[in-house]
């Protein structure tokens, strides 16, 4: 029993010594652990920073692309003058395709990018080759300075951008392709001097060297007079510079083969084409308009009484064959009807090559949509327009094709008539006896239609009409009616076809000119 009291005495005291042992060693445990804890903020500290750097350094790029991109657009907020320059239009192609979508990954990581923009992101579908192709094409056909092209000179009008020695390289190897060497290294002079004098750091000096070396040693076989100088040219840039091993094997295959190996038909589209007639079509774009002086202008209205109060403005460009302009054959608000009735519709542009046979064009570089007559009045109401301008039946004409011509846009020599096509039991269209092509637009350079066996070369006038004869009078092609669409320069080209077939022209009292000695004034007086 006195056991028992003195245990009950003793527990106050047990109590305080364990609670005495318990504070102890919260403090003595805790130095080592707070130590502990402070390295370990220390550390996350580090990792913050580095954090921060690698975000600082994602900002700064950002900050950095989102100036550069905005010094290469229009600074004024009129994109019509940005989006005629074919030099713009090359950037800008460039950026959506390779820098856009590097930048929107980085955003993605912190910012929620709209729907509909990735969506526009995953449709946009340029090609930067084809962006070249259009460039190299201009400055063949037009026959234009690289260092100005490079640098945004395009008839006297230059670009908000140039480009950077990386795209110079880039349209060099293009080039190289094609067997166009000499061109090719004109390219990579442009880049080098972005390299030496404007501290370009997107393509390395020795990368450079080395290619001058190749594309000079290979342009022996495109034009052999050249090559010395284009070997001192390299060597004045860096006399040290001594070709790898690679390049000096390069150099002695070209020598032993003999060039053998170059072909000069990689320079020329692949088309039908010979290659005199991409000369004489080339010249032509380079030209002013011309045709035959001393023809006239006449209001014209085939006796009709619908066409008395307003006849049409007609401007001969040749006689034989015929091939006439029509001024104001289209008001502005029909050309924005038709345009915006074919927008929805624009795809690659495809020629007809007979009657069931239509295959995307390698030669015609533009997007084309078609309208039918039942799209809208106004339709309708051009092509009765049409038939009233050339006199003929309108039953069996195609539907308008509407076409749009962008950077580098043309359409190589052709005839519109139809190969092995004829007026039949079977086939109650028949050829394509004629072709009205309205101009939707001005263009600011280039563009025209040429004719280069007539020697003619029409201007695109808005709201004017080019038309002229495909067959002869006994329903055989016309060769001379071989015709092209210049690339255009500077600006866009906006046009509408109309081809207008042999049947239904049964009840015509007029039939196609058969020659010179035809009387023009029963053709369109």
């Amino acid at each position: 029993m006195c056991e028992m009291k003195l245990i009950y005495r003793l527990i106050p005291l047990i109590c305080v010594a364990l609670k005495f042992h318990t504070i102890q060693g919260d403090v003595f445990t805790s130095i080592p652990r707070m130590r502990q804890l402070y390295l370990t903020e220390g550390k996350l500290l580090d990792s913050l920073q580095a954090s921060i750097q690698y975000h600082q350094a994602k900002l700064d790029m950002l900050v950095q692309q989102h100036k550069k991109i905005l010094s290469q657009r229009t600074r004024d907020g009129d994109t019509r003058e940005y989006l005629d320059h074919p030099v713009d239009g090359f950037s800008l192609i460039k950026r959506l395709s390779r820098d856009w979508p590097l930048i929107m990954n980085i955003m993605a990581g912190n910012h929620k990018i709209p729907p509909s923009l990735l969506q526009d992101m995953q449709t946009f579908n340029e090609d930067t080759q084809g962006a070249i192709r259009g460039l190299t094409r201009l400055q063949k056909v037009y026959e234009l300075d690289t260092d100005q092209l490079s640098d945004g000179w395009v008839a006297n009008s230059q670009a908000f951008s140039k480009l950077n020695a990386a795209d110079c390289v880039e349209v060099a190897q293009f080039l190289s392709q094609r067997h166009e060497f000499v061109l090719a290294t004109t390219w990579l002079r442009a880049a080098q001097r972005r390299v030496n004098q404007e501290n370009d750091t997107t393509v390395s000096q020795n990368q450079l060297a080395s290619m001058l070396y190749t594309y000079s040693t290979l342009a022996m076989c495109e034009q052999a007079d050249l090559s010395p100088g284009l070997h001192h040219s390299l060597l004045s840039y860096d006399p040290s510079y001594t070709p790898d091993a690679d390049t000096a094997k390069l150099f002695r295959f070209t020598l032993d083969q003999n060039c053998s190996w170059y072909d000069s038909t990689l320079k020329w589209d692949k088309t039908d084409m010979a290659e005199e007639n991409h000369k004489k079509f080339n010249t032509m774009c380079r030209g002013e308009p011309k045709g035959p002086k001393g023809l006239k202008c006449h209001y014209v209205h085939y006796h009709r009484p619908e066409l008395l109060l307003a006849p049409f403005k007609l401007e001969e460009i040749l006689i034989s064959p015929p091939i006439v302009l029509v001024h104001q054959a289209i008001s502005e608000s029909e050309i924005e009807d038709l345009k915006n009735a074919s927008l929805n519709k624009l795809s690659d542009c495809q020629t007809m090559h007979n009657a069931t046979l239509s295959k995307t064009s390698t030669y015609r570089t533009c997007d084309k949509g078609w309208v039918d007559d039942s799209a809208t009045p106004t339709a309708a109401r051009i092509t009765r327009r049409i038939g009233q301008l050339a006199n003929l039946g309108m039953t069996h004409s195609e539907q308008h094709q509407v076409a749009c011509y962008g950077l580098g846009g043309e359409y190589k020599l052709h005839k519109d008539a139809l190969q092995g096509t004829s007026l039949s039991e079977t086939n109650r269209q028949g050829q394509r006896i004629a072709t009205v092509m309205l101009y939707l637009n001005n263009v600011t350079r280039g563009g025209y239609t040429v004719f280069p066996l007539l020697k003619v070369a029409v201007a695109p006038i808005k709201g004017s009409a080019v038309y002229w004869y495909n067959i002869l009078h006994d329903s055989k092609d016309d060769d001379r009616s071989l015709h092209g669409g210049c690339p255009v320069l500077l600006g866009s080209k906006w046009v509408l076809n109309k081809w207008i077939r042999e049947g239904g022209q049964e009840f015509q009292s007029l039939h196609c000119p058969s020659d010179k000695h035809f009387p023009r004034e029963y053709f369109y007086v």
